[in-house]
This record gives structure tokens, C-alpha cells and sequence, in this order.
């Protein structure tokens, strides 16, 4: 009997075992289901507003700009506001269910067979998003062409490490079969174009000094000019990029003074060469007095016609050592964190070097107007310089196979810019891939790249049941979060 007894204990035991795994299975994937249905964002009535009316210098460059036959952006709309306008012409009116069309020839209910191009600091990260909180599944989109959509970013798509020229592995089977023989529903990351235009700093200066002529010079072209406003006491910045170079954190980056500290013309013929003014920087109060750098995220959801957002929630970084202007050090003026200078903090703790944006317009004493002029300008000038390289987008031979086909692409970008004295806002670079650090995505000061990742995702519908090219653009409308369409 006691054998008996102790046998139907253990049977007990090891059911009350496999229960509790079961529910504690059931558990996690509710709490998963839980915060991928949560809005990443509530309406927000603090120092952001898109609603606020630009400033008058911010509305004569608009002006000119139309003047010129550029691109007009109207007035800002609030999120309310924003929902019921109807300026956006090539919007249709949302219909009552997401999913109000059917691609003819679409094997599943939803997206679900993606291609990783994998790197370790560009798509780690993502990819675990995808899979564990979208459901996507993996497949070899070398082997088969029964995939949704193929993740990553093309230099990774190649054979060796770094394919920018698209010419070997997936990259070479997709260019060879010709992209306007994708499929309706099969979406391509990244919309390309980037690097031959705002992703390259000597491009991105290009089209600034479309914008005005001053902010930017190229050399060889613009010597005598650049030359001709050297005084021997400002501060100049010198850069170096092409598509091919791939300069970041900091690098090929150093400061002049001096006409005679200009590059040689025989170093400067290969034209890679740009020279900007160094901006004086808002130097904010107390441990605050020192120079910063935004973190903007743009959003890219088509070429033809061209749709590009701005997130609405933007992150900061700091200079290691406040700001003395009569003693300027590198660690002064480096805001890039871990970049090519490594720098002890002073009087700010490691982590309190990055910040939302909000928690450092508060911490550093910006008045809501002056933050919120601040935001207003950067909106405008992003979506100046996107519209300006829309020709260069359009025309690239990817882009224009995936319009022809009917196929999709999106891309996730990352801005880092500075705030100058006046609150204008100038652009360091535009990166291409952001850097997917496990800093990135457990520092709260940078939730923003998470959550505008996230939000983009819901956005275009990646995860749904794939529509039509041309209702695309009325679900990205009703499902925006905190996205704004420049």
C-alpha cells in the first residue's frame, strides 16, 4: 500500500510539474501578445507640439524654397488635426477593415517566410523582433522563391562581408532574374538610393547647399569660395565621404582655422573632400552647459509616390566634458558616444549622457517654445532634404523594379544632428543601418529606436495580410502611431 501510495505521489508531482510549465507557457506568450498590441505612444501635450506654428525664418525659407519651384511643405498639422486632413491627396479614405483587397496569387493569410541578411550590430537585434514578436519564420531566399520578405540591408545579402555593389549571392540571383519580376506581396529592405545620396556626408552636403549655399561647400569645386570666408578665427569642419568610403563615428573628421589648414588641391581632386562651418552649439545650464547631439528616425514606406515620416520622439547624447569656448577640447565637442574618442565623463554620470529629448530640454532649461522651434525646423529640413534626393531614389534601379512589380520596400533610418545657439538645427550624417548595440535597446534615455522600429512595423502592415500598391498608403494613415508624414 505504501509503494502504491508513493507511486500516485510522484504521478501527482510530475502532472502538477507539467501544468505549471503549461501555464507558465500560456502566461508568456499572453504578456508577448500583450505589449505588441499596446500603443508605443499616448497623445502627448508637453514641449513637442506639431501643431505649433513655425517660426517666421523657418517660413521665408519655406517660401523661398517655392519661390524657386522646390518642394512646399504645408503647415503641421496636430496629431487631431492630422487625422481628419485632407491634404494628402494620394491617400485613399480608409475602408473599414485592414485588409480590404486580396494580392491574386498570395499563398498564405499573412506575411510569413522571411530571408535574413544577417551582420551582427546592424541586424541582430531586429531579426529576434521579428521572429519572436511578429512570428515570422526563416527561409532561404537562394534556394526558393517562396519568401515574403528578405530583411537585413543588401551588403549583407552578398557572399563576402560587405557587398555594396550587390554582385554576388542573393544579390546577384535578384539583379540577374530582374527586380520588376518580384512578387506583389514580397517587400524588400531597405528602399535604396541612400547611400548615393543623404547617407553620403558629401551628398547629404550636396543637397544642403541646394538648401543654402552656405551651410555647405564641396571640395575641389567650392575652394576659392570656402577660401574667401576663412578669417583665421572661426572654426571650420572638415569631413571626408564618397558611397564607397563608409566614414562613420567620427572618423575622417578633423577642425581648421586657417585657409593654409585646408586640404591640398592634389589631395582634394579625388573629390571626397567637404568643408561646414562649425556651428556655436546651445549650451544648456549648469552640468548642462555642453554640447549635444539629437537622434532623429525617419521612416521610408515608398519611392513611387514618395512617402517619408519623421518619428515624434527623438533621444540625446552629450559631451563628456562641459563646454568651455575659450578652451576648446575633443572632449568637448565629440558627441558621439563610443565613437573614435573616448572620453571619462565629468559631472554627468555615464548614463545620464544619453537622455530622451524631453528629459533633456527639461534638464538643460529650453522653454517649451524654444524646444518646440527646435523640433519644427528639424521636421523642416529633414523633409527638405528627402525631397530633394527623391530623383536620385527614384532613379535607382532597384527602387524603380519594385515600383514596376508592384512589390514594396521600407527602411528605418537614423539622423544625428546638432541644436546650434539659435535652435537651427544642422545635420552630422544620416546613417543608413543603425547600430543595434544592446545599449540601443535597454537604455530607457533610447527608447525611441525601439519604438520606432516597432511602430513602423505596424505601420506598413508587415506582419499582415499583404495590399495593394495602391492602398498602401491609406492603412500607413490609420495605423501611423507616432509617425509624422513630412
Amino acid at each position: 500500500k505504501n509503494a502504491k501510495r508513493n507511486t500516485s505521489k510522484q504521478w501527482i508531482s510530475m502532472w502538477g510539474i507539467l501544468v505549471l510549465f503549461i501555464l507558465a507557457l500560456e502566461i508568456k506568450t499572453l504578456v508577448q501578445v500583450h505589449v505588441r498590441t499596446q500603443p508605443q505612444w499616448q497623445m502627448r501635450t508637453s514641449i513637442i507640439n506639431p501643431g505649433m506654428m513655425l517660426p517666421d525664418a523657418a517660413h521665408e525659407r519655406q517660401e523661398f524654397r517655392c519661390a524657386q519651384g522646390g518642394w512646399c511643405p504645408e503647415p503641421k498639422l496636430s496629431a487631431m488635426e492630422f487625422g481628419n486632413s485632407t491634404r494628402l491627396t494620394e491617400f485613399k479614405a480608409p475602408s473599414n477593415s485592414d485588409v480590404s483587397s486580396s494580392i491574386v496569387g498570395f499563398p498564405r493569410e499573412r506575411r510569413l517566410n522571411a530571408h535574413w541578411c544577417k551582420h551582427p550590430a546592424h541586424t541582430k537585434f531586429p531579426i529576434q523582433i521579428l521572429e519572436q514578436e511578429y512570428g515570422f519564420q526563416t527561409v532561404d531566399a537562394r534556394k526558393t522563391d517562396d519568401w515574403d520578405i528578405i530583411f537585413g540591408g543588401y551588403p549583407h545579402c552578398g557572399r563576402s562581408k560587405w557587398d555594396w555593389e550587390m554582385k554576388s549571392g542573393l544579390n546577384r540571383k535578384l539583379s540577374k532574374r530582374g527586380w520588376s519580376k518580384l512578387k506583389p506581396y514580397q517587400v524588400w529592405y531597405p528602399c535604396m538610393g541612400c547611400k548615393n545620396s543623404y547617407c553620403n556626408k558629401r551628398e547629404l552636403c550636396r543637397i544642403v547647399r541646394g538648401i543654402d549655399p552656405n551651410a555647405c561647400f564641396l571640395l575641389p569645386d567650392d575652394r576659392q569660395r570656402i577660401l574667401s570666408a576663412m578669417d583665421g578665427k572661426k572654426h571650420w569642419v572638415v569631413k571626408r565621404d564618397s558611397p564607397t568610403m563608409h566614414n562613420h563615428l567620427g572618423k575622417g573628421v578633423f577642425f581648421v582655422q586657417s585657409p593654409n589648414d585646408i586640404p591640398p588641391s592634389n589631395k582634394t581632386a579625388d573629390g571626397t573632400y567637404l568643408v561646414q562651418p562649425y556651428n556655436e552649439p546651445y549650451l544648456g545650464v549648469g552640468k548642462y552647459k555642453r554640447k549635444s547631439e539629437v537622434r532623429f528616425y525617419l521612416g521610408i514606406t515608398s519611392i513611387s509616390p514618395l512617402r517619408a515620416y519623421v518619428y515624434n520622439e527623438q533621444w540625446v547624447t552629450l559631451a563628456s566634458h562641459p563646454y568651455d569656448k575659450d578652451n576648446v577640447t575633443e572632449c568637448m565637442i565629440d558627441t558621439h558616444l563610443n565613437g573614435a574618442i573616448r572620453c571619462e565623463s565629468i559631472g554627468l554620470s555615464t548614463r545620464q549622457l544619453s537622455q530622451t529629448f524631453e528629459s533633456y530640454a527639461n534638464n538643460a532649461g529650453m522653454t517649451k517654445q524654444q524646444a518646440s522651434t527646435y523640433i519644427e525646423r528639424s521636421y523642416d529640413l529633414l523633409s527638405s532634404i528627402v525631397h530633394a534626393a527623391h530623383p536620385i531614389l527614384e532613379a535607382h534601379e532597384v527602387n524603380r523594379g519594385i515600383t514596376e512589380s508592384g512589390a514594396s520596400c521600407w527602411h528605418h533610418l537614423r539622423v544625428d544632428a546638432g541644436i546650434a545657439a539659435d535652435f537651427t538645427p544642422y545635420i552630422f550624417e544620416v546613417n543608413e543601418f543603425s547600430s543595434w548595440a544592446r545599449v540601443h535597446w535597454t537604455d530607457k534615455g533610447r527608447v525611441a529606436q525601439l519604438n520606432s522600429f516597432r511602430e513602423l512595423i505596424n505601420m506598413i502592415g508587415l506582419d499582415k495580410h499583404p495590399l495593394p500598391a495602391s492602398e498602401r498608403a491609406a492603412y500607413e494613415f490609420k495605423h501611423k502611431g507616432n509617425w509624422t508624414l513630412l
